[in-house]
């Protein structure tokens, strides 16, 4: 078994009596400040003991460096790299000048982390500037966040051109169309340093 949300999963797996192979995923940062010296995040905090107890067969990682770094915070030798990416060998490239103009897109959940509130007011800036700019957010909210989100691009009177699309099994044409794609979160676990 896996989870990569420990704020739900950790206490269950201390709870099960049948004996299987219990991993724990990061796919963000695992410090507060996404950087070797900074605090383990709360939710992370337990993961050393429940190693050492064998709650947890081991943790998984996006890159080698990371991997490397969780096996130092939780003092393992169960720490192991799988990349988050995969990339198809027949993938045609799409030409920039044909992709459409001024489409930006932002992939992520809709969370406070993610500062996707930025996002809106930079686009909502630079719409005044090239009105045929659009932005696009895939991906699914909470519920304390999304309507935020929601509020402000109605606050800012963008709503023809900031869209919610929702989550989407298969972003292909939304990436092959998009003239940029906009990441703006506080932290990531795969672009913090130890990529």
């Amino acid at each position: 078994m896996y989870a990569d949300r420990s704020d739900y999963t950790l206490d269950a797996f201390k709870l099960m009596k049948m004996h299987c192979l219990h991993y724990m995923v990061f796919h963000s940062a695992l410090t507060t400040n996404g950087q070797y010296d900074g605090d383990i995040f709360e939710i992370y905090q337990g993961i050393g003991d429940m190693l050492k107890k064998g709650y947890l067969t081991g943790v998984i990682s996006s890159t080698n460096k990371e991997a490397d770094h969780a096996a130092n915070l939780f003092d393992t030798d169960h720490s192991y790299a799988i990349p988050v990416t995969f990339v198809k060998k027949d993938i045609t490239p799409v030409a920039f000048a044909s992709r459409k103009t001024y489409s930006l897109i932002a992939v992520s959940r809709l969370d406070a982390m993610k500062r996707l509130d930025h996002v809106i007011r930079a686009a909502a800036k630079l719409h005044e500037k090239y009105p045929e700019l659009s932005l696009t957010f895939y991906g699914y909210g909470d519920a304390e966040t999304e309507p935020k989100l929601k509020d402000l691009v109605k606050k800012l009177q963008a709503e023809n051109y900031i869209l919610f699309g929702g989550f989407k099994q298969d972003l292909t044409d939304a990436y092959n169309n998009a003239w940029l794609e906009v990441l703006r979160s506080q932290y990531e676990g795969i672009c913090h340093g130890f990529a």
